[in-house]
């Protein structure tokens, strides 16, 4: 269910987003010089919400994911199907994160959170140029309803005056 009223709540600062990116990767295997690319990372990620980065995080933790699938369909192709994904090989297969993941993840997601408020502002900014025309028309109509009471000759025109 949707709020009834809208708050705009600002997107993180260098620190917030260090903050967050340190609190989504707390669990991660991740190769140390991840843990030294991280402050570069919330630099680089200015613009991105809490849930741009989220993403990011998801994003490079797949990366690992993404090489054993492959590996997995290339062996299968190749008819080598003994121990392709088989549990107890998955864990131990799955490598360590590192930077190129977090740069690889950065080319995917993009940030929504500036692209979202100028759509927002497009949408307002359209929505007041109806707005406006609406009122012109009330107000002409208002101006015909007067000039008929007062005996004023009419035109047929429907036509907004220019100002």
């Amino acid at each position: 269910r949707r709020m009834p009223r809208s708050f705009e709540i600002p997107l993180p600062r260098e620190a917030s987003r260090l903050q967050i990116l340190n609190l989504m990767l707390k669990e991660q295997n991740m190769d140390s010089g991840v843990y030294k690319f991280l402050p570069k990372l919330a630099k680089t990620t200015r613009g991105y919400s809490g849930s741009d980065l989220k993403e990011v995080c998801r994003a490079a933790a797949m990366e690992p994911i993404h090489e054993i699938m492959a590996e997995a369909s290339r062996k299968a192709v190749m008819g080598e199907t003994a121990g392709v994904l088989e549990d107890e090989n998955i864990d131990s297969n799955i490598r360590a994160l590192t930077v190129d993941d977090f740069e690889a993840a950065i080319q995917k997601v993009k940030r929504t959170g500036q692209e979202a408020n100028a759509y927002g502002r497009a949408v307002e900014a359209q929505s007041n140029s109806v707005s406006e025309e609406a009122m012109m028309r009330k107000a002409m109509a208002m101006m015909k309803t007067l000039s008929m009471a007062q005996g004023v000759e009419q035109t047929d025109s429907d036509e907004i005056p220019e100002i």
